[in-house]
């Protein structure tokens, strides 16, 4: 592809004369959960400030909730990084997975420095961990090693003011990196791109989001017994990241997939939608992590791993060759 942005590619396929692809309904999905994060960051930098003026128990609850509601569109969203928006790395500036306690804890305090010597805190970007597991270790663990309760998080605020400080300075951040990537994302003015590759672009992200979402978050820290391999370990919502993934594609996907398939194809589409639905079942099914033991999770997440491995086949054999073929 060209050096034009994927994001205009993309805008070109949701917008061109496909007769089989209802463009405006899949456009509408990609700018309505990007509209979405936006707000739930604005309101997440609410809650962060309220909690740094007032920390109490109910004050980290709120910033915990709304740190919740705003992951969701973004893991709906992340199968839409692909060509251009991958290469900007918007998953590490907004992600920020893996990060290091330590990591986040030196940051912290040159954060603190920074203040008791009245300097311009962070100017610039930080090249340092940002994004919400940053947030999340923050809002969840007092050690960064542990989950802790809202009422010792409060306790740990108000004893250190620079925590809280710090940690509306990262949720700013976060916001600020989710508004440029809804206006990267939906430029103004819509210049023609070519678009042939695109639908095979998000065809192999989709494959390998669904590796990443049903092996490396569920899968792979249930066999092992190992807490710490989870994504979201400090809030305990890998269970919901899987499912806002899965959803994210399966909306997308019931719009896209017929484009990339003759009309006596259905089968195709057949599979693909029994596919999503199934995995959706099962990653509603799943246990709160890492509120249980692992061990009782194994049925279950090797159920998801298999059903998101059939759906990588039909991807890669089926879907990806039409769509490359297509291009």
């Amino acid at each position: 592809m060209h050096r034009r942005t994927t994001r205009l590619s993309l805008l070109s396929l949701l917008t061109g004369e496909r007769s089989t692809a209802p463009a405006p309904a899949l456009e509408r999905e990609w700018q309505g959960q990007l509209e979405n994060l936006v707000i739930r960051s604005r309101r997440l930098v609410a809650a962060a400030d309220t909690l740094r003026h007032r920390p109490s128990p109910e004050s980290v609850r709120e910033c915990q909730l709304a740190w919740e509601a705003a992951r969701l569109p973004w893991e709906r969203v992340e199968g839409f990084l692909v060509g251009e928006l991958r290469e900007e790395e918007w998953a590490e500036r907004i992600d920020g997975w893996p990060i290091l306690p330590e990591e986040v804890e030196a940051q912290s305090r040159d954060y603190r420095a920074q203040r008791k010597d009245g300097a311009t805190v962070q100017a610039d970007p930080w090249p340092g961990p940002r994004g919400f597991h940053v947030l999340e270790l923050l809002l969840y663990s007092v050690d960064g090693h542990q989950p802790a309760l809202p009422d010792r998080i409060a306790t740990a605020l108000t004893a250190d003011p620079d925590r809280p400080a710090f940690l509306g300075a990262v949720a700013r951040e976060l916001r600020e990196d989710c508004e440029a990537l809804r206006r990267v994302g939906l430029p103004h003015e819509r210049e023609q791109a070519e678009s042939s590759r695109l639908p095979g672009l998000l065809l192999e992200r989709w494959a390998e989001l669904l590796e990443e979402a049903c092996f490396s978050k569920v899968l792979l820290p249930v066999q092992r017994g190992d807490p710490g391999l989870l994504e979201s370990r400090w809030s305990g919502s890998t269970h919901r990241d899987v499912e806002a993934n899965l959803e994210g594609m399966a909306r997308a996907g019931r719009l896209l997939v017929p484009t990339v398939v003759r009309p006596d194809e259905g089968h195709l589409v057949e599979r693909w939608e029994a596919g999503m639905e199934h995995c959706l079942r099962i990653a509603r099914s799943l246990p709160e992590f890492p509120g249980t033991d692992l061990a009782s999770a194994l049925p279950t997440a090797e159920s998801l791993f298999a059903a998101g491995h059939r759906l990588m086949e039909l991807i890669t054999a089926d879907l990806l060759p039409r769509a490359r073929a297509a291009a």
